[in-house]
């Protein structure tokens, strides 16, 4: 329960810090960090921070492996785009 509880409060850190409101924010408000889109092209989209924070919650290991990417990405790093096409490939030949 701890771990929820520490979700939420990140959630309302990043709303505050986005808005510079404590509380009471709109819906497009709470949308610029994260929202869900249901339906067969749904998905859920979330601002980094909170993707960051999430992945750490789900495994450590997950979230050293997402913050390396994602760092890889912020450097411009062009070996990145090769290496997730082959990642790509070998799930789909793998199953």
């Amino acid at each position: 329960m701890a771990e929820g509880t520490n979700a939420a409060k990140e959630i309302v850190a990043l709303l505050s810090r986005i808005t510079g409101k404590s509380r009471n924010w709109a819906k497009d408000e709470i949308k610029s960090a994260y929202y869900t889109k249901t339906g067969q092209a749904g998905g859920t989209w979330a601002q980094e921070n909170l993707a960051l924070g999430y992945a750490a919650y789900l495994s450590a290991d997950l979230a050293v492996e997402i913050r390396d990417v994602f760092l890889r990405y912020k450097k411009g790093d062009e070996s990145l785009v090769e290496e997730i096409r082959g990642n790509r490939y070998q799930r789909e030949e793998a199953s």
